[in-house]
């Protein structure tokens, strides 16, 4: 664009100074015409003379027509030139607009992308101080003792959250009380079903003594439930589910041992 200007622009300086030059000549042909016509009077007594002014005067005539064709000529070129001028600075000014957009935007995103990964650097650095933990089976809490939604997964030790991002790590050593209570509560849930689940069993299988069962495996329930976890250590919980069982079948064993005896 900008070459184009340049040539279109030294094309106009050429023209305006053709356009000067053929007023000079036009003035300087109009000063001889004058000149000549003035002479003329005295020429006029004199044959060979005055022929030779009128040919004289009939030259300057064409050549001033000339001239004038010839201004009239370059006034036309030079408006065309003009105009050419204004259409090439006009798109000269567009170019450097659209070019200087184009930059500022190459320059925002290049800030965007470095802000975005500034962000993603941050955020991994944050998850890796983040700790999560697990409790029971497969629940899994936060450093508030909250259990997370199903849809959060942990692989190779990490955790990530339901659009699949990395926001922890699982630790193993739980150093909060709010945890630890939390963990404990989780896994007390789970054994208290997994207890309810045995006492239906045990009750089921002896319909002799189904009166007395209930009473005495809820007496157990309680006590073995009062002596569960506060550690929230999964072996426990699974020590208690068996002594419970065992006490439960034992208690069982003595009622109809002294329902005999009343019989006999």
């Amino acid at each position: 664009m900008q070459k184009d200007f340049d040539e279109v622009k030294a094309t106009y300086d050429q023209a305006k100074a053709k356009l000067n030059q053929a007023k000079a000549d036009t003035q300087q042909a109009q000063d001889k015409l004058n000149s000549l016509k003035s002479n003329l009077s005295d020429l006029q007594n004199a044959d060979e003379n005055a022929t030779k002014a009128v040919q004289a005067l009939t030259d300057a005539t064409t050549k001033l027509a000339q001239a004038k064709k010839s201004a009239d000529d370059l006034a036309t070129k030079l408006v065309e030139v003009k105009a050419t001028l204004a259409e090439k600075e006009t798109a000269l000014t567009t170019a450097k607009s659209v070019l200087a957009k184009i930059e500022k935007e190459e320059v925002a995103k290049e800030a965007v992308k470095k802000a975005q990964e500034e962000d993603k650097k941050a955020a991994e650095e944050k998850a890796e101080h983040t700790n999560f933990y697990k409790a029971g089976n497969d629940k899994l809490l936060d450093s508030k003792g909250q259990v997370m939604p199903s849809d959060y997964t942990v692989k190779e030790n990490k955790v990530y959250d339901a659009k699949g991002e990395f926001v922890g790590v699982v630790s193993s050593k739980v150093e909060s009380r709010v945890v630890a209570h939390a963990i404990a509560k989780v896994e007390s849930k789970e054994n208290t079903t997994s207890n309810s689940n045995v006492n239906s069993a045990i009750a089921s299988s002896s319909n002799t003594f189904s009166t007395y069962a209930p009473k005495h495996a809820e007496a157990h329930t309680v006590k073995a439930g009062s002596v569960l976890p506060t550690t929230g250590s999964h072996d426990t919980n699974l020590a208690g589910v068996i002594g419970l069982a065992l006490a439960s079948v034992g208690s069982l064993l003595g009622l109809a041992s002294s329902k005999k005896k009343n019989l006999r």
